[in-house]
């Protein structure tokens, strides 16, 4: 028995307790605002079994026409909540994140003690961007078109790109993002033409190639149509691209910020991208460089495609050829190092799991709308830009919000006039008037809430820590 447990434990332990520390390191967190919508559009989904074709959840533009292209990954959102909560969710969007960077991994060429550092690097540099959102689908994808991908250039077979249009038919339901995956195929594609200008042997078979990445890009984007928004998916990604309002207003498209503290492993990770580029520029191929400074430039642009650029640089980086290391590792000091990790892999899951309990009181006005409830003062709701998903969550379909997290079925000229009376750039009375709100739900430190302190006929309703609310005089309940 003794020597059984040896043996797998030699052949299997440390492969397991590395994918156990993978998934670790992977778990997401909750925070973002646009979880509650997605999971409230979950519901609406599983309790009508139609998929929504206009707005139901704001009064601002209510009834207008809503793209809802996540509903694949909504639904299987808010299926996973209600099997087993949020602790079922963080693991299921752990498990998928660490999938992505366990086919990266596995793409990558050279010393096993330089891959694991340069994995465990990648994946702290993005660990800013892991939430339970469904852009984590496309990251996973993303990565399985990269290995596919990167099979049929070792091997020159066909047959494993007839996975990628069934991919992408899987994709164009969950995500927007799947235009990445015809990206990638034309990256791959022209890093091909690229390699035949410093390798010779390149030139052999590169029509071939060519015409194998060129039909399936051609195929992948002839099933985009598979979607129940049908051909309106060909030019909806590029519509939030083209928004100069969201580009700016949203913390997401941003470009990440070197002076903060959760970026320094990203920019780390990019300095040691152009050191490698720099040094081994003799040793890599021409695509190779093309793919990896196309997601590093989009990732330096939006914070948005950290996670992507992470994954991308992996087997770039793991490739340096160095000799194995002159000693090995006693059993007995690789079987305490793995009991240790399972053991702290625990303690972070239960973390994990026991904080989850707790985030939403933390980082969510909870208090707040669970004051709301009780008291439920008459009219409609300015709510903050943050809020709006945890509302629609919440208080729907008693309440409606003003704004949330779609910012692409607001449109540029309604967030711009949204963030001005936000800021107190301009008087949102009129507005109030016209829409009849007269409820204000922000943060106590937003400029509409220092305004409104001011203003004659409004009343402080209720504050905490992360809320204030405001009422009009004349929608204040009964004492």
């Amino acid at each position: 028995m003794h020597l059984r447990i040896r043996q797998w434990f030699e052949a299997h332990g440390a492969g397991a307790a590395f994918f156990l520390a993978l998934f670790t390191a992977c778990l997401p967190s909750l925070a973002s605002a646009d979880f509650w919508w997605h999971l409230r559009s979950g519901q609406l989904l599983y309790a009508t079994h139609t998929i929504p074709r206009n707005d139901p959840f704001s009064f601002t533009v209510e009834g207008q026409r809503w793209i809802a292209h996540e509903w694949l990954s909504e639904l299987l959102l808010y299926a996973i909540y209600r099997f087993g909560g949020y602790a079922a969710l963080l693991v299921l969007f752990g498990l998928i994140t660490a999938a992505a960077y366990w086919l990266a991994f596995r793409c990558a060429k050279g010393a096993l003690y330089i891959r694991l550092p340069v994995l465990a690097l990648a994946v702290w540099a993005a660990r800013p961007t892991f939430l339970v959102r469904p852009q984590v689908f496309t990251l996973c994808l993303f990565s399985l078109f990269c290995f596919v991908l990167e099979v049929h250039r070792r091997t020159s077979a066909w047959r494993p790109l007839l996975a990628l249009p069934l991919l992408t038919v899987l994709w164009v339901n969950l995500h927007g993002g799947y235009i990445i995956g015809p990206t990638v195929i034309l990256l791959f594609l022209a890093g091909y033409v690229l390699d035949t200008m410093t390798d010779a042997s390149a030139r052999q078979n590169v029509l071939t190639r060519a015409t194998h990445l060129g039909t399936a890009a051609l195929a992948c984007l002839l099933t985009v149509p598979l979607n129940p928004n049908g051909l309106r998916l060909y030019t909806y990604p590029f519509e939030t691209l083209r928004s100069p309002v969201m580009q700016s207003l949203l913390m997401e498209w941003q470009p990440p910020n070197p002076l903060q503290r959760p970026f320094f492993p990203f920019f780390l990770l990019v300095g040691l991208t152009v050191l490698t580029l720099a040094l081994r520029r003799d040793t890599l191929r021409p695509g190779e460089i093309l793919f990896v400074t196309f997601f590093a430039v989009a990732a330096l642009h939006s914070m948005r495609h950290m996670a992507l650029f992470s994954v991308a640089c992996i087997p770039l980086l793991s490739g340096w050829r160095l000799g194995p290391l002159p000693w090995r590792i006693p059993l007995p000091f690789r079987c305490a190092t793995i009991v240790l990790l399972v053991l702290l892999c625990g303690w972070c899951w239960h973390t994990s799991i026991a904080g989850a309990a707790m985030f939403e009181r933390t980082r969510f006005p909870a208090d707040a709308v669970t004051f709301f409830e009780h008291n439920r003062p008459a009219g409609q709701i300015f709510n903050a830009y943050p809020f709006g998903g945890y509302l629609i969550w919440r208080l729907y379909p008693e309440y409606r919000v003003y704004v949330d997290g779609r910012a692409d079925l607001y449109g540029d000229s309604f967030l711009t006039h949204f963030n001005e009376m936000y800021d107190g750039q301009v008087d949102p009375q009129p507005e109030f008037l016209r829409r009849d709100i007269r409820i204000v739900l922000v943060e106590p430190s937003a400029p509409i809430a220092n305004l409104l302190r001011i203003t004659r006929g409004w009343r402080k309703f209720y504050q905490d820590g992360l809320a204030v609310i405001y009422v009009r005089a004349d929608a204040l309940p009964p004492a």
